[in-house]
């Protein structure tokens, strides 16, 4: 088996992720035909070790968001033991008045250093004014879609070749 450049093997990798997108359940010989349909001959080895590639990329993806989710719900944790505290200033009688108002301020830039955090992560999305209601697409929307991905990916190979 030949051995490809890395600009060669991110180009494969592209096209085995488009395919992926199109075909989510696509078998290992699939992936192989609709390669050889677009000037591609590999091994079924090859294209097994591309598709790990990709599939391995999606785990990092995943495994990073579930950290960044832990990170999140430790620093909500922390908010919430202070929380507590900070009330417990502010109902207490013997808690001066500036001590109540420091404590109602710090309570209320916690919580917006959460909520800011939060939608940093993609949590939440900003929408101000409006709801946001989730498409689905018809079939001849799905194909529309998928036809404009064949074409943004046949401009790709077409400025790589020039």
């Amino acid at each position: 088996m030949p051995a490809f450049s890395k600009e060669k093997e991110k180009e494969f990798l592209a096209v085995i992720r488009l395919l992926l997108v199109r075909r989510p359940d696509i078998s290992i010989l699939g992936l192989q035909e609709a390669l050889n349909q677009n000037g591609y001959r590999f091994h079924r080895e090859y294209v097994t070790k591309l598709q790990k590639k990709v599939l391995t990329e999606r785990i990092h993806r995943i495994e990073d968001r579930q950290l960044l989710s832990k990170e999140i719900a430790e620093f909500e944790d922390l908010i919430g033991v202070t929380a507590n505290e900070l009330w417990r200033i502010i109902l207490a009688k013997n808690s001066s008045n500036h001590e109540k108002i420091r404590a109602i301020g710090t309570l209320v830039n916690n919580r917006s250093v959460l909520l800011e955090k939060k939608f940093n992560a993609g949590v939440f999305e900003k929408q101000l004014g409006k709801v946001k209601a989730e498409p689905v697409l018809t079939p001849e929307q799905r194909q529309m879609v998928s036809n404009a991905l064949d074409y943004v990916h046949s401009l790709s190979l077409q400025n790589q070749g020039s």
